[in-house]
């Protein structure tokens, strides 16, 4: 992008209305990207792949055409506050920020997978007196285990609740 051309364009039309254009493009952005994810709905049969491909062919098109709008309004911006060091900074802090947040995730997979493993690899007897000692404390956490470890622990819940009953029976 020239950014004399851009700057020219500014003050042709002004700031106020360079603000608005821009605001403007990112909303038809918007718009095309919710056509394009909706698709074509009313497909009904293998007849209609040519009609779907020109469909999906002139969303994609119109996506381009929307990203290079927005593109060109965010130079302009740029160029209006002055402030493109700032916003690579950003760019970058919120880039590093969403890496560190994906290996957070991925640690926390990896601990869910050990979390399961744990659970699985307990004898009934050691997932009785867990369940006693901390399942009203970690219930939330069953959610997140295993559809077979929470079909397991649910399991043995039950007999705890049941062994309890019997316990206050007796007493």
């Amino acid at each position: 992008m020239d950014d004399e051309q851009l700057i020219q364009i500014i003050e042709t039309y002004g700031v106020n209305p360079q603000i608005d254009v821009a605001i403007e493009e990112m909303s038809e952005l918007i718009k095309a990207l919710l056509k394009f994810r909706r698709g074509i709905e009313n497909k009904t049969s293998d007849s209609d792949e040519q009609i779907v491909s020109v469909s999906h062919f002139i969303l994609l098109m119109n996506v381009a055409e929307e990203i290079a709008d927005v593109q060109i309004m965010l130079r302009q911006l740029e160029l209006i506050f002055q402030n493109e060091e700032k916003v690579n900074e950003w760019i970058e802090y919120k880039i590093n920020r969403q890496m560190r947040r994906l290996e957070k995730e991925s640690e926390v997979e990896g601990m869910k997978i050990m979390e399961d493993a744990k659970f699985m690899n307990m004898t009934d007897r050691e997932l009785e007196k867990y369940l006693a000692e901390y399942g009203e404390h970690r219930s939330g956490e069953i959610g997140e285990l295993t559809r077979a470890a929470a079909i397991r622990i649910g399991a043995l819940s039950e007999r705890v609740k049941i062994l309890e009953k019997e316990e206050d029976d007796g007493k």
